[in-house]
């Protein structure tokens, strides 16, 4: 059995994959003409799946930090010696960040499937 840490590491290795799977995706220049084609539809759901990937993570892997990491750090490590003021800084600013990106990607998930326009 993997501990949190293991669990969590491997998680952020995922998301480095979907990063640069999605980077492959939205390569070329006419990336938008070819979402929007009929025909593009692995495309679509090539998108779909790496988009969905970091909505899931960021839904349970970034609060499963925040339930169980967190706190772990507040009371075991010393919050005023600057590495770690510098690390929970880190940590807010990049959650806040995923919890926005996955907002976006709930809007932008319905219009690649088709329910939406975009690929109609």
């Amino acid at each position: 059995m993997r501990t949190p840490l293991e669990i969590w590491l491997i998680d952020h290795r995922k998301v480095i994959e979907h990063a640069d799977r999605l980077v492959e995706l939205l390569a070329p220049d006419d990336i938008q003409a070819q979402i929007a084609d009929p025909a593009k539809k692995d495309l679509r759901d090539g998108l779909v799946a790496c988009l969905q990937a970091f909505v899931d993570i960021t839904e349970t892997h970034y609060r499963d930090e925040e339930t169980h990491l967190l706190p772990a750090i507040v009371k075991y490590l010393d919050r005023n010696r600057p590495e770690i003021k510098q690390a929970l800084g880190c940590f807010a600013r990049e959650h806040d960040q995923m919890y926005e990106y996955s907002e976006r990607i709930k809007i932008l998930l319905p219009l690649l499937q088709g329910r939406g326009g975009l690929s109609e």
